[in-house]
Parts: structure tokens; sequence; C-alpha cells
């Protein structure tokens, strides 16, 4: 108890020991906190490296979009009534005369009257689909929600409800698609044939309303689907026919360059964040420690320079617009980052629409090759450059690890020696005070 005393606060003696433990600790452990101070900065660095890969993956990406469809859409710049138009990326700038001559219709049946909750003779009900039949069980005692529900687990391609006018039951039968095989009989759409011998009941007869296909003519052109929703008539193009019988209207598809502005605007936005992240490692602001930046790194001023050669990179066997340059992209002298003059890229939009995807898409000499090609020389993760740098403050990173487990061991091996040597004082001060007031008392 005693020993705890001594260490609590040195009353014996006066001072205060657990201050001066404290305080020569810490200046013991002024070499540990500058090492740890580096590490912390090697780590800073290793976070940079991460996050430049990460934007360099981004440009990557901005560029295989770019390359893959150049970002060029069309759009339809009509308004028809008898149909809409829905373009895919493979749609193509076109005029065309479209007139809907006839709307597909599905084949549907419909029952005789049946008493609500009456029971339907037993038997069987066959429904076929164009040669292909499923036979549905009519057992005694089944009413025709039954039968209905029957109709819908036998696989077969219809929808089965039953409707009531008031006063009967009727069964509705819809086949899913609508038309019918182009060639074959309208009649074979959908076929019901009822075989009951079931001893009562209610018989099932049915009227059955036979599909049409829809018929179109595009620029004097006939077409026959057995859908609405024709996919191959206009190359890339969906058509959704809505009315028939009406005149032929026009369609007008033209290349959507406001997609392309918005792609290339992804891909300067791309660039410049990476431009703007090496910039501020080679050149830290102000009050920066630039231990904890790429400052100084060459591998970043090399990056640089490949991103800024881009922007000049010719791209063989193509017309008048060749480089970025040419499609209003311009370098600012500060920091290297982009910006699109929009007069220079709308007159080389209007001049060659596919020119931003052929100056991406080109093999070799394209910038989304270049791109791909530079991009991997820094984050290849086997031999990246800054893969390579990354390994390299990774390893510096272990081994200052094991240097401060080192020198913590020792610290804390200081402070105990300190405690023990302190608690040593106090009691021999106390052993002093205790024989001056023994030798005190034996004078008076």
């Amino acid at each position: 108890m005693a020993e705890a005393t001594f260490r609590a606060g040195g009353i014996v003696s006066g001072l205060d020991t657990n201050f001066l433990v404290d305080q020569l600790t810490k200046l013991e452990s002024i070499p540990l906190d500058r090492l740890r101070s580096r590490q912390d900065a090697f780590r800073r660095q290793v976070s940079a490296i991460g996050d430049l890969t990460s934007k360099l993956d981004a440009v990557k990406s901005a560029a295989a979009k770019l390359a893959a469809d150049g970002g060029l859409g069309v759009k339809s710049t009509t308004t028809n009534t008898a149909f809409s138009v829905t373009p895919g990326t493979s749609a193509a700038a076109g005029q065309y005369e479209v007139q809907v001559t006839n709307l597909a219709t599905n084949a549907r049946a419909l029952s005789g009257s049946v008493a609500p909750e009456a029971e339907i003779r037993s038997g069987t009900l066959t429904v076929g689909i164009e040669g292909t039949n499923y036979d549905i069980t009519i057992n005694e005692g089944d009413d025709l929600a039954t039968v209905a529900a029957a109709i819908k687990d036998s696989g077969a391609p219809v929808s089965a409800v039953v409707l009531n006018d008031g006063t009967n039951d009727f069964l509705s039968v819809v086949r899913k698609d609508s038309g019918y095989t182009v060639g074959s009989s309208a009649a074979a759409a959908l076929t019901l044939t009822a075989n009951q011998t079931g001893g009562s009941g209610t018989n099932l007869s049915f009227t059955v309303t036979q599909p049409e296909n829809a018929t179109f003519v595009i620029n004097d052109l006939p077409f026959t689907r057995t859908s609405n929703t024709v996919t191959d008539a206009v190359p890339g193009t969906t058509l959704n026919l809505i009315e028939e019988g009406g005149a032929s209207e026009k369609l007008v598809l033209e290349n959507d360059t406001t997609k392309t502005a918005a792609n290339l605007k992804a891909f300067v936005d791309a660039y410049n964040s990476v431009m703007s992240a090496v910039s501020s490692n080679l050149k830290p602001s102000a009050g920066t420690d630039r231990s904890r930046t790429l400052a100084g790194d060459g591998s970043l001023r090399s990056l640089q320079q490949g991103m800024q050669g881009l922007l000049t990179s010719v791209v063989g066997g193509l017309g008048g617009v060749r480089t970025l340059a040419d499609l209003g992209l311009k370098t600012s002298q500060a920091d290297g980052t982009l910006t699109i003059d929009n007069t220079t890229l709308e007159r080389a939009l209007s001049s060659d629409a596919t020119a931003i995807n052929e100056i991406f898409s080109t093999a070799t000499s394209g910038v989304s090759d270049l791109v791909d090609g530079l991009v991997d020389r820094f984050t290849d993760p086997l031999d990246g450059v800054l893969t390579a740098r990354k390994k390299g403050i990774d390893a510096q990173v272990r081994g200052l690890d094991t240097q401060l487990d080192s020198m913590q061991l020792r610290i804390d091996a200081f402070r105990e020696a300190l405690v023990t040597q302190f608690t040593a004082m106090e009691k021999i001060v106390a052993g002093l005070k205790v024989t001056g007031s023994y030798l005190s008392s034996q004078g008076g």
C-alpha cells in the first residue's frame, strides 16, 4: 500500500512524481511520435494513390462509353397519333412515311350463359392453340369458376375469367399473344372443344372471335406482324401501333447531339478529376504538409504529361475531326483541366455526327485505346507504376510498424523504471523522516 501511495503522488517527498514520470516519458517518446507521424504520412500517400487509381478508372470507363456508341443518340422530331416510337442505341437517323392499316387483336372466346353457381356437366374441355392442345378435366360438381381455374393451371397461354352480366355467368377465355402465325389460319389461333359425358349439369359452348394481325405500310412497303409492338421494321427503333385506318404520317429520326455532349462532358469531368488530383499532389496548397502528399513524385509528372498528350493525339484515317481539340476541348494553362468550346463541338457534330464515336473507337490510335494503355500502365495490378509505388510505401509502413512496436516496448520499460526509482526515493525519504523524528525526540 505504501508503494501505491508513493506512485500516486509522492506525498512523502512533496514532489509530484506522477507529473515528473509523465513529462520524462513524453520527452523520451518524441522519436516515437515522429515515427508515427511519418507512418501516417505514408498512409496518406497510399490513400492518395487509391483515390487517383479510382479516378483513372472513371476516365477509362467514360472513354469506353464514348467508343461504344459515341454517346450518339437518336430522337424523333415528329408527333404522331397512329403510332409512337422508341429509338434504341442502334437507331439511325432517317425519314419515313408510316400508315397503320390494321391493329393486331387477340383471339378470344365467350361461353354461353350459365346460371350462377350452376354445376357444369363433367367431361373434358380442350383448349387448342395453333395445333397444341391442352386438356382440362371437368369433374362432377365443378362450377364455372372451377373450370376457369383449371384452364389457368393447364399451362395454356390464355387467360380465363368468369364474367357476370347481372343475371348470368359467362366464361371468357383470351389468348395472351395477339395475332396469329403469318401464313397459318386465324381460326387455329384459339379453339375450345367440350366433350361432356356426365349425366347432369350445364353444357359448355363457345363463340370464338378470331384474331387479327397488325398491318402497316412504311415508305410504300407493306408489313404484317402479330403484335402492335414492332421491333424489326424501322432499324433500331420500336414502333408502338396505336390507331388504325388513318392517313400516312411522317416519322423523322434525327441524331440527338444532346446525349453526345453529355457523354463527352462526363469524360471531361473524369479527366479533370484526375488532373486536379495530380495538381494538388504535385503542388500542395500553402500550409499543407508535403510529406502527406505525393509532391515531387516523378510518376505523377509522367501521368500528367500522358493525360495532356491525349488532347493533341491525332487519330489516323479520319477526316477533318481527328483530335479532341477538333471537338472543342481546350486545356487550362493553370492546372491542365479541360473545358469544352460548345461552338466548336456543335460545328464538328454538324459536319460529322459520328465524329466522337470515331475519335474514341478507332483501333490503336483512338482515344479510348490510348486511355486504356495509359491507365493500365499506371494501375495494372501486377506492374502498374502507381501499383509499384503503393507496394513500396506499404512495405515502408510495415517496416515502421516493427520499429514502432520495439520503441513502444522500450518506452514502457523506461516509464516503469522511472516509477520504480521514484518509489524507491519515496521510501528512502520516508525512512529519513522517521529517523529524524526519532532523533529529535531523543534529544528533547
